[in-house]
This record gives C-alpha cells, structure tokens and sequence, in this order.
C-alpha cells in the first residue's frame, strides 16, 4: 500500500496547480534523483570541465567541482562569519564551505524536510555541528535580520523558488553592505512555438518551476539588479554543464530506470530538448555612500 501510495504521489505532485520543490524532493528520498557510487547524494548536473563521464565518481565529482567554483567566486575570508546555503540539498556545499575554507558558521536554508535530515546526519559524521547547520525554510522568507550575513551561495535552485525575485530581494535585506552572492542557475526562456510550449508546461509540473521564473538571462539580471542587487560577474555555463550531464544520463539510464516514477520520466522528457541557459552571476549588495 505505502508503495502504491508513493507511485501515485508523483502524478498528483504533477499535475497539481500549485509548485512545491519541497515536495519533489521528499519523494525522492535520502538518495537524491541520481544513482552515486559513494559520498553525498547528488542533486544537480555538475561542472565538467576537467571531469570525463565515464571516470570514476564522475558525477559526484563534477558536483564537487560546481560547489567549488560557486565557493571560489564568492571570496570567503576569515572575516566571514555567517555564510548562508539557499537550496542547499543534503549539505554538501554547506560542510565543503566549513572544512575547504574555514568558515565559522555556515547555514543551509532547503524546504525538503527529507534532505535536512539526512544532511544533518552527513554534518554530523563530518563532527561539523558546531560550525553547520541546516534549517527548514523557504528561499523567500529567510529567518535571518536585515544586515546580518556575510555571504551567501546557491547552486542550481533558485529556479525552483516562488519567485526568483523575491529571493533577490530577501538576498539584498540580510545581506551587509558589500555582501555577496555568488550563484548558478538554470534559467528557462520563453517557449518559441507549440512544441516548446507544450514541452515547457509539462516540465514545469515536473521539475517544480514557478511560470513567474520563465525568462531569459538578460531578463534574469535585470531582475536581480531591480531587486537592489549590484551586478559584479555573469557566465553562461552551458557547454560544460548540459552536454556533459545528458552523455551521463544516457550512460546511466539501466541504473536510473530502478527508483525513478514513471510519471516523473514522461513529464520530464523534454528537459533534454529544451533551450535552456546555465548561468554562473556574482552579485553584491551596495555599500552605502554617506550622506
């Protein structure tokens, strides 16, 4: 019965009128979408640059190369000392900022109540709990004080959050003066004819993405910036992200066949066709000029 309960929670998660990211990742459980040979479980496409699919822990490794690269631009120093993980999955990157840079308090913000848990369980092997802490909490209403928060970093969610803009402003509110977020994002344009649009509705349904969140990089950073946000750096990451991720998928698919809903492989099909972006940005929130 629990099974059957399971199998038809996707198609009702689908087809239902509201989003919920949180939801999605509940059902997939402690192990994330994607079969891994080892370590954290993994929830996003990776950074390929210096990975080959088919080497050993491929996947996992382009991961950990994303974080890195995400970590690397925001420019963690000693004087940091609240580092936030919006969308931050099983902790991953919130326990690769502790021990990689130091850091002395970094907290992931991730509405799965299921990849908490199982990433407080990863900071604890770790013996991070004094220094990583993951919390229950939506993107756009960060329990955090205005000016509180040295920086924060976001690997390949904020597509997910109800809206993208009003995370940039909540970004801009706990952010101090000279604070930066540093990102990557799947960014989704605007369909362009029937197939893309039909193809967009049902990934929308089934990747959880807000139609408010439906627009082109440039529209992207015109919103960050309207948000309050100084825009510092932008990079398509596209070639070595998307390319990369699909030979994987198709490498792995017997593997993937297992624990992934039938429901959820129909819907999310065109994901491998659509004309998405994937951008890396570098944002800071202005210092103020005195009067």
């Amino acid at each position: 019965m629990k099974v059957l309960e399971h199998v038809l929670s996707w198609p009702k998660l689908i087809l239902a009128s509201d989003n919920n990211a949180g939801r999605n990742y509940d059902l997939w459980g402690q192990n994330g979408p994607f079969p891994t040979d080892g370590g954290n479980p993994v929830v996003n496409m990776g950074y390929w640059k210096e990975i080959s699919v088919g080497e050993d822990h491929d996947l996992e490794r382009a991961s950990n190369a994303l974080f890195e690269l995400v970590a690397r631009h925001a420019g963690f120093t000693a004087a940091d000392r609240l580092v936030l993980d919006i969308g931050c999955g099983f902790g991953t990157m919130a326990i690769l900022c502790a021990e990689r840079f130091g850091l002395a308090r970094v907290v992931g913000v991730n509405v799965s109540g299921v990849q908490v848990a199982t990433g407080r369980h990863f900071i604890a092997k770790a013996e991070l709990e004094d220094r990583v802490e993951l919390l229950e909490a939506g993107a756009t209403e960060l329990p955090f004080a205005d000016a509180s928060v040295d920086k924060i970093v976001s690997v390949e969610a904020a597509f997910h959050f109800p809206t993208r803009e009003r995370f940039f402003s909540e970004a801009a509110r706990v952010l101090k003066p000279g604070g930066i977020l540093s990102m990557v994002d799947l960014c989704a344009p605007p369909p362009e004819g029937l197939l893309q649009s039909l193809s967009l509705k049902m990934l929308r349904h089934a990747l959880q993405i807000p139609a408010d969140n439906i627009y082109a990089v440039p529209e992207y950073l015109r919103r960050m910036e309207g948000a309050g946000l100084e825009l510092l750096e932008t990079e398509s990451l596209y070639l070595l992200t998307f390319p990369h991720f699909r030979r994987w998928v198709l490498r792995n698919v017997l593997r993937m066949l297992p624990h992934t809903n039938v429901f959820f492989a129909l819907a999310s099909g065109g994901y491998f066709f659509y004309p998405w972006d994937y951008v890396r940005i570098k944002a800071r929130k202005p210092i103020a000029i005195p009067d």
